[in-house]
């Protein structure tokens, strides 16, 4: 990677934009302790029950039926006769009863945790009962094999007799910020499985800062391919917009060309490499004009990619690199000016913290670095993830309290350094991790 960030007929700073807002967005306000994604959902869909909530291969789920099915499956798990399971592993296929299962869970005052369906039978075992989930709620292509998989006791539970419950109202349960919401696992350190559980003040945290950089109106379409970020799905949901599922696994590149253009999607937020891998294979004058922001995080991105990226899109969408991790969700964004002009090998830095998120460099011992100096990201907010699910030892290592702090500060492991302007360049990581499909090869 080059170390240029800029050209020398542009200063750093001005590459920074912003993103123009879709119709109708209403800026989250307010601390996300007093914010429920749940009753912003609920609140869309009395007030605009026929407006589409989500789209997938012809089919369509309105607002108003999304939340009527979201009742249905949390008063079936309220109504579960071995009592009320705080945890309901989801393993389902890329498809909009997932999204239905994981508001139903929230619904209940129940975390849902997200289990890979493309996963073997010996890893997502091993995920199945690390969890310690006693429900699995499944669709009926994974009814079978799950069954064989879990653990004696576990109920294994169809998605279809969840959606069948006759109660069909807001079930109203108390939670508070600090509830559990939910446990995802990560590609992973080591070969052992890796989960990060969230509360729903860290989720709410993270799904007002996308929802308010991003701009999210009702007249919004928003692609959502097979990995289901919450921030991407509740941010689109809570803004009224229109959410269109597509599974890369069983489609390509021209599957994906056309679904932007067909469904005239207007905000795109995915991993960057294979995105860009897509930018390279589009024809030249291929465009894509409704499309006003595409979001991408995973690695870094350069000039050379925002040429790639300029070809596709109309000069008035926006391209933001964001920082993200799975331990928080996110961290930093930058929004690119459509007028930035950057030196092929030019690097992008991370940008600048979320919303109510304070990200900083620190040494061995936890003291802020000088300027120009290089130190490990931390960050810090008033709601952090809950750590790893199961593992008091690993997250007491990546959690930590530094003298005098309030909050606890996460180590992303991850090494910067940061520039007059507030910019901050990754230039590598701490351990020196090579992985491969989330198992641990080398480090040092």
């Amino acid at each position: 990677m080059g170390d240029t960030i800029h050209d020398d007929t542009q200063p750093t700073a001005s590459i920074e934009g912003h993103v123009t807002p879709g119709d109708g967005f209403v800026p989250l306000t307010g601390s996300p302790a007093n914010l429920s994604a749940v009753a912003l959902i609920e609140a869309q869909a009395a007030r605009r029950p026929d407006h589409i909530a989500l789209k997938q291969d012809g089919r369509v789920i309105t607002y108003g039926r999304f939340n009527q099915q979201a009742n249905a499956v949390a008063h079936g798990l309220l109504a579960l006769p071995h009592g009320d399971p705080a945890l309901v592993a989801l393993v389902m296929e890329h498809n909009p009863e997932k999204i239905i299962a994981m508001s139903g869970a929230l619904k209940a005052g129940m975390a849902y945790a997200m289990l890979n369906s493309a996963l073997g039978d010996d890893d997502l075992g091993e995920l199945l009962d690390h969890s310690g989930a006693r429900l699995v709620v499944v669709d009926r292509a994974h009814h079978g094999r799950v069954a064989r998989l879990v653990s004696p006791g576990c109920m294994v539970l169809p998605i279809e007799a969840l959606l069948a419950t006759a109660d069909r109202g807001n079930p109203g349960i108390a939670t508070t910020p600090r509830t559990l919401s939910s446990i995802s696992y990560t590609s992973g350190s080591t070969g052992s499985p890796k989960a990060v559980a969230r509360n729903l003040g860290h989720e709410m945290l993270c799904i007002r800062a996308m929802h308010n950089m991003a701009g999210l109106g009702p007249e919004d379409v928003v692609a959502q391919l097979q990995n289901l970020w919450f921030t991407h799905v509740f941010a689109a949901l809570i803004a009224g917009a229109t959410l269109v599922l597509f599974d890369l696994r069983h489609g390509n590149f021209s599957d994906l060309g056309r679904l932007l253009r067909e469904e005239a999607i207007t905000y795109y937020g995915g991993m960057a490499t294979g995105f860009l891998q897509f930018l390279r294979t589009l024809e030249d004058g291929a465009r894509f004009p409704a499309m006003r922001a595409v979001e991408l995080t995973g690695e870094p991105v350069g000039g050379e990619d925002l040429a790639l990226f300029r070809r596709a899109f109309a000069p008035h969408c926006t391209l933001i690199a964001s920082y993200t991790s799975s331990e928080q969700a996110r961290m930093t964004s930058l929004v690119i000016d459509p007028s930035a002009r950057l030196a092929p090998d030019a690097v992008l830095p991370v940008g600048r913290a979320a919303q109510d998120i304070t990200v900083s460099l620190v040494d061995e011992a936890l003291r802020p670095v000088p300027e120009g100096e290089i130190g490990e990201i931390v960050v810090a907010s008033a709601f952090p993830s809950l750590g790893y699910w199961r593992d008091p030892e690993r997250t007491a290592a990546t959690w930590v309290r530094a003298p005098g702090e309030d909050h606890l500060l996460y180590l992303t492991g991850d090494m910067d350094r940061q520039d007059a302007t507030g910019f901050m360049q990754i230039v590598g990581r701490k351990d020196d991790q090579i992985k491969i499909r989330g198992r641990l090869f080398f480090s040092s």
